[in-house]
């Protein structure tokens, strides 16, 4: 498995080094076919998720909204928790940042 990241950026200024300035995230979640409700019962169970969409459309099917935990919590939830799950087929990561 591949994952491809960019540099933080936002206004065009680099925000590599500055975890502290993102306050969550919003992951756009694919399922494989017939595994989607499986998903969403394992992302109930997963501590900083605060609320999980349901979507229609050919990206995705679930909008995962992670609020409340500090960058590296953050990171372990998208990076181990979502994108190794059984069923989900592929992830797109939008960071909340503020100051």
């Amino acid at each position: 498995m591949v994952f491809r990241c960019s540099p933080l950026r936002y206004a065009g200024e680099p925000l590599i080094g500055s975890p502290e300035k993102v306050r969550g995230a919003y992951v756009l979640i694919k399922a494989s076919p017939g595994s989607l409700r499986e998903v969403h019962r394992k992302l109930e169970g997963i501590d900083g998720i605060k609320k999980i969409y349901p979507v229609v459309g050919e990206t995705c099917d679930l909008i995962v909204k992670i609020e409340g935990v500090d960058f590296s919590a953050l990171s372990k939830i998208i990076l181990q928790d979502i994108r190794q799950m059984r069923g989900v087929e592929r992830t797109h990561t939008l960071l909340l940042m503020g100051d």
